[in-house]
């Protein structure tokens, strides 16, 4: 990346363009090498004037060295003369003379009183420091990134681990329902219930290893079988009532049987409650 140190020091200012290469290049400000600086507008002549000769993009990178009274002049060309919207989107940042003074041993006034190792160290320097500054954001920018898809991973797997434990809840629901009381109960609510779950499919979602003997075609109760078990159903406690419908309410099945119509609104009552049942246990 280019970078332009522009100098604001005893009173006079300088520009140096530092090339990818490596290469600087002091570039004249309004025709003078280094021109009196005593007027916070002057600044910003001189920024853009440097941008519009060096082409630089709007990503390029400006360092601003000043002394005490250049650094009072920025602060008054920033202020009055809005010097930092017209940086726009520049990577930019002031330091001030007497640190690299300090940094090099330079012991000097002035960039110009040390041109030999302001060219040779000093502008190197700031270029290179200005590259780690910015490799330092990415950096930093990266790990936001990182920390925010790290938050959202969590919740994730969180939301993941939670969805586990339900389907555990309700695979343990369903095998702790006794295969008997099933077959006791389930032909009392659904008309032809063992036509569309077969003894495999029955075994098999109640952890059974051999099913059990049911005719095929199952035939249908009398109506005074179905009446002394809907009876015995509705005698039930409330929970065993839960543990019957839900084995039902949660297959895919469901959607191919019909409920027995003097059933119907208990056990629509009993799959209202499911979803409030489920939460307690959730809780728990």
């Amino acid at each position: 990346m280019s970078t332009l140190v522009i100098a604001v020091c005893s009173g006079r200012s300088g520009i140096w363009h530092i090339q990818t290469n490596g290469l600087n290049t002091l570039h004249p400000i309004k025709g003078e090498d280094k021109p009196l600086a005593s007027q916070p507008g002057f600044l910003v002549e001189a920024l853009e004037e440097a941008l519009e000769r060096t082409c630089l993009t709007d990503t390029a990178s400006v360092q601003w060295v000043v002394d005490v009274g250049g650094a009072a002049l920025f602060a008054k060309a920033i202020e009055k003369e809005k010097l930092a919207e017209k940086l726009g989107q520049h990577h930019w940042q002031v330091l001030a003379w007497s640190c690299l003074n300090d940094r090099f041993a330079l012991s000097a006034p002035d960039p110009w009183a040390c041109e030999t190792t302001w060219h040779s160290e000093v502008l190197p320097w700031l270029a290179c420091a200005q590259a780690r500054k910015l490799d330092q954001q990415i950096t930093e920018a990266l790990h936001r990134e990182y920390q925010d898809r790290r938050t959202e991973l969590d919740a994730e797997l969180d939301r993941l681990r939670v969805e586990n434990q339900t389907l555990a809840r309700k695979n343990a629901a369903l095998q702790r329902v006794d295969v008997e009381v099933l077959l006791a109960y389930l032909p009392a609510l659904y008309e032809k219930v063992f036509g569309v779950l077969g003894a495999t499919d029955l075994a098999l979602l109640c952890g059974k290893i051999e099913p059990p003997s049911l005719l095929n075609p199952y035939p249908e109760p009398s109506p005074e079988t179905l009446y002394v078990k809907q009876q015995d159903f509705r005698a039930l406690p409330r929970a065993r009532q839960h543990e019957i419908v839900a084995f039902i309410h949660r297959l895919p099945q469901r959607q191919r049987l019909s409920v027995r119509p003097e059933m119907r609104l208990l056990v629509q009552e009993v799959e209202a409650e499911l979803p409030r049942k489920e939460e307690l246990h959730g809780q728990g």
